[in-house]
């Protein structure tokens, strides 16, 4: 077990604070987000690797474009769409930012992912999708504002879920 960092070849700076906020949906979206986060992080320019991920997420990136290569030999770099809808991954990759990281996410279950893509999830396995392609009105209510705090745009990311995701006649 590590008690002091500085003993352990860490500095305080090399761990990581508050890189990632979770919040809850509300009770009404359960069904299909199970959570909303925000990330924030600046390690510098760098590769990494983008592990196997079973959940389906809506990420929006705000300031640095973020690109995807699979792992397979002559693969290319592909630059990933601002408001991205992706699929489950059962293969790792390598994921690259110029800097800082700065997102909005929102996690969803099986079924919320299928009511805004339409499509089955083995149908997306390893794919990111433009949620501006699929749902644009959704896309574009889900962008942050300017300098929009996470807890106004989680609210509103909320509102526009809630409305989107309701049945007919509800």
């Amino acid at each position: 077990m590590i008690v002091d960092p500085k003993r352990n070849g860490l500095k305080e700076s090399d761990i990581a604070q508050a890189v990632l906020v979770r919040k809850h949906p509300p009770t009404e979206l359960a069904g299909s987000v199970t959570s909303f986060v925000h990330r924030d992080e600046d390690l510098g320019p760098q590769i990494v690797r983008v592990l196997p991920e079973v959940r389906f997420s809506i990420q929006i990136m705000f300031d640095q474009a973020y690109w995807l290569r699979e792992a397979g030999p002559n693969a290319e770099w592909k630059r990933l769409p601002r408001t991205a809808l992706w699929g489950p991954r059962y293969r790792w990759c390598y994921g690259f930012a110029a800097g800082r990281i700065k997102a909005f996410a929102i996690g969803l279950t099986a079924s919320g992912f299928k009511r805004i893509c339409g499509l089955p999830a083995p149908q997306l396995v390893d794919r990111v999708l433009d949620l501006q392609d699929i749902h644009p009105l959704l896309a574009e209510a889900l962008a942050p504002a300017g300098d929009e705090t996470f807890e106004a745009w989680h609210f509103r990311a909320a509102t526009a879920l809630r409305a989107f995701l309701q049945e007919p006649g509800d």
